[in-house]
């Protein structure tokens, strides 16, 4: 059976060969850059990890679920290369910090209840290629794209996840008159990902006590889609925006740790739904 990324990479390869066999002429070529603000509601969640507790007794042996849910505001930069409908684009995300609060109740607990809040933030990057057909309504795209969240918690736990890897898509787009361009966009991702997670919480237990270790050091990978929708147009010659809303949502599963006496979560989950209007200047 081939594997997704090998299909993502030749279709990438794909997407180059028509690149590269397109005019290369300087003077035929645009650059647009951009700003964005974005406001996405990002949800991180870790699965149970059973008997990872053990022999202490709370939560029934099990290091429960931790999930890191916050609404990040992002500021963004980027930049498109435009030359006879063929295209280059680069663009960067970095979210401020928010907080989110983690609450376990057992009566193995001191005091019944463990609370510990978290503070993190996101920051993405993503480069990206395509070629514009149907008289630029139809694109097709490819590109690598990667992204870090991180949280740290005031009773000692820190939490970093990394992923990374290819993506390929498509986008159609209708004039709306002389108004602007509605559009659609389908996209399906490869990555891997890396979780950290520093573990010293002393509600729990001491190190010493457990039968295995509660840091993580471990790997993952996931396939999964991204889709939305858009609206661009004018605010004059020069000065364009856009509005679009996006959704995507990837499970991490064949999770290893570097410590095979760990007991690792099966899976880890990241959701994005999110709103970003950008403001366009057109040389």
């Amino acid at each position: 059976m081939t594997h997704p990324a090998s299909v993502i990479r030749s279709a990438l390869l794909f997407l180059a060969m028509l690149v590269l066999s397109g005019p290369s002429y300087a003077d035929d070529m645009k650059f647009v850059p951009r700003a964005s603000l974005a406001m996405v509601a990002y949800d991180f969640t870790q699965s149970p990890r059973p008997n990872a507790l053990a022999p202490t007794g709370i939560n029934n042996n099990e290091f429960p679920e931790v999930n890191f849910n916050v609404t990040f505001k992002m500021l963004g930069v980027g930049g498109t290369f435009l030359m006879n409908g063929y295209y280059f684009d680069v663009s960067y995300q970095k979210s401020l910090e928010e907080e989110d609060t983690f609450t376990l109740e057992d009566p193995a607990l001191p005091g019944g209840v463990f609370m510990e809040t978290f503070k993190g933030d996101r920051e993405d990057y993503a480069i990206t290629f395509g070629k514009k057909f149907l008289d630029n309504s139809l694109g097709l795209y490819g590109g690598y794209k990667a992204g870090t969240s991180q949280a740290t918690g005031n009773q000692g736990q820190v939490l970093s996840f990394e992923e990374d890897g290819f993506f390929v898509g498509a986008n159609y787009g209708w004039r709306i008159g002389d108004k602007g361009v509605l559009s659609i966009n389908l996209a399906y991702a490869d990555l891997d990902g890396d979780l950290k997670e520093d573990v010293n919480n002393p509600a729990f237990a001491s190190p010493a006590v457990l039968a295995v270790p509660l840091d993580t050091d471990a790997t993952s990978d996931a396939q999964g889609l991204s889709y939305g929708l858009s609206w661009s147009s004018r605010l004059s010659d020069n000065v364009g925006y856009s509005i679009a809303l996006d959704a995507k949502k990837y499970t991490f599963d064949n999770v290893q740790d570097v410590d095979p006496s760990t007991i690792p979560s099966d899976e880890f989950e990241e959701e994005f739904v999110g709103v970003t209007a950008s403001l366009l200047y057109l040389f």
